[in-house]
């Protein structure tokens, strides 16, 4: 490690040098601002719940909000995380944000040797750039929030399959496992997320034997290590699943949205009335149990065959929120909260947003929103550009398998997202965006004789 890092040029571990100070200052200005009442890095509902069920491991030693209700909603993997690094560091949540400041740099250089591995050097060092500079990077490094820790495994879990499978099939294969099992346990989307573990496989020259083996052992370590939590849920509610994740999100969020844009009105009203009708409170919405979770669960396969052809055409459209969400928004939108009074309970409040304006033919209200603050417009036209460049990539390089593995894991994950997707779900695969679209980039440039870095783009 210590050559590696002494083969990087002067002008990349000075930048990276002077980020890394960045970040640990910002730090240090958290702690302060904590101290004030100006900042808390325990943000509303995710980031509060992770707190309380961190504090519930280490002094009740169990998994719950303290409500008496067993949490099924969440998962252990970030809270136990939380609890020992805080319990390392006195109690104080900000040795939490220390070690994610940690994972933060340590994810920029694996995300850097991804880079070098299937692109180019050059691509590499934009990218781990990029990912530090991200204001959203940066807020989420400062809050009790389990994307850092989550965007490190899958990277680590990338980069070991990319570096090592090909000379230890069964051990790293194994390892691989152990962390995406955490990974899930982490973010218990990633339950509904298992292809993004197995596919990365496919980017390393194996015979199918070997290709097999390894997918085989990853997909039996993740059920081996995720069946423990589906037991005990089981027994606390009578239903085998690893969270109640899929109902409260559809119930929540995607059919009141769906109902919303389809017949006019607020997704609040059409929440009261899926309460009338399957007769359980929002408040239930969100935890398995035996007499509730089934009723849920018929109500949303009724309700999703009953609109199956006009909810399967909004998903798909709402994917495209996952693809321009704004950074910038996002970090001030979550700034902004903290500023904010925390308020109890469930209480849903979604933005129709500028997409459901698109959808609805509104051409200039969309416009509005689009190009309401400058910085966030000029992002947009930044992605506009990126996405070209990657498509640009894919065409070039349209027969090297780590481009599509890379790109199906994309839009797995933005599919997955909808129509909830945003800056935040878009986060984990960021780096691969990146990768391709400056791997484009620099391929364009290369084209007409304006790239001046020495490494060629093309290592493969």
């Amino acid at each position: 490690m210590k050559n590696y890092w002494n083969k990087q040029p002067n002008w990349y571990k000075t930048i990276f040098y002077v980020l890394s100070l960045a970040l640990f200052l910002i730090w240090v200005l958290s702690i302060y601002l904590t101290a004030e009442g100006i900042y808390n890095p325990v943000q509303q509902e995710d980031s509060t719940e992770y707190a309380l069920l961190s504090q519930s491991l280490i002094d009740q030693h169990s998994f719950s909000l303290g409500n008496g209700v067993p949490e099924t909603f969440r998962t252990p993997g970030y809270p136990f995380f939380t609890a020992i690094f805080s319990s390392v560091f006195g109690g104080s949540l900000q040795g939490v944000i220390f070690v994610q400041i940690l994972l933060v740099l340590a994810t920029a250089l694996l995300i850097k040797r991804i880079a070098e591995i299937f692109f180019s050097a050059s691509v590499g060092y934009i990218c781990s750039i990029i990912f530090l500079i991200n204001p959203f990077t940066l807020f989420l490094s400062v809050s009790i929030m389990s994307d850092i820790l989550f965007i490190f495994l899958y990277m680590l879990f990338f980069w070991l399959i990319s570096e090592y499978l090909q000379k230890n099939i069964c051990l790293v294969s194994i390892f691989c496992g152990i962390i995406a099992g955490i990974a899930i346990y982490v973010r218990p989307m990633g339950f509904f997320a298992i292809p993004i573990f197995l596919l990365p496989v496919l980017v390393i020259k194996l015979s199918s034997k070997k290709i097999i083996t390894s997918m085989l052992l990853i997909l039996v370590i993740i059920i081996v290590a995720l069946l423990p939590w589906m037991t005990r849920n089981y027994k606390l509610t009578g239903v085998f699943s690893f969270s109640s994740l899929p109902q409260y999100n559809i119930m929540a969020f995607n059919l009141p949205g769906f109902f919303a844009y389809q017949n006019g009105g607020t997704m609040k009203e059409y929440i009261q009335e899926a309460e009338i009708k399957t007769g359980i409170p929002i408040t239930s919405w969100i935890h398995l149990d035996k007499q509730t979770t089934p009723i849920l669960k018929n109500y949303i396969i009724t309700e999703l065959h009953n609109n199956l052809f006009l909810y399967s055409k909004l998903y798909v459209l709402r994917t495209l929120s996952f693809f321009f969400s704004s950074d910038i928004e996002t970090f001030i939108n979550s700034v902004d909260i903290l500023r904010k009074e925390q308020k109890s309970g469930f209480e849903v409040v979604v933005s129709s947003g500028g997409m459901y304006e698109l959808l609805h033919g509104n051409i200039g209200s969309f416009v509005s929103r689009v190009t309401d603050h400058w910085q966030e417009f000029i992002e947009r036209i930044f992605f506009c550009f990126l996405y070209l460049f990657l498509i640009y990539e894919c065409f070039k390089k349209r027969r090297k398998t780590v481009i599509w593995v890379m790109v199906f894991i994309i839009i797995y994950m933005a599919f997955l997202a909808s129509p909830v997707g945003g800056a935040r779900y878009r986060f984990p695969v960021e780096p691969f965006i990146f990768m391709i679209a400056s791997a484009g980039f620099i391929s364009f440039l290369k084209s007409y004789g304006l790239f001046f870095f020495k490494h060629s783009v093309d290592n493969n």
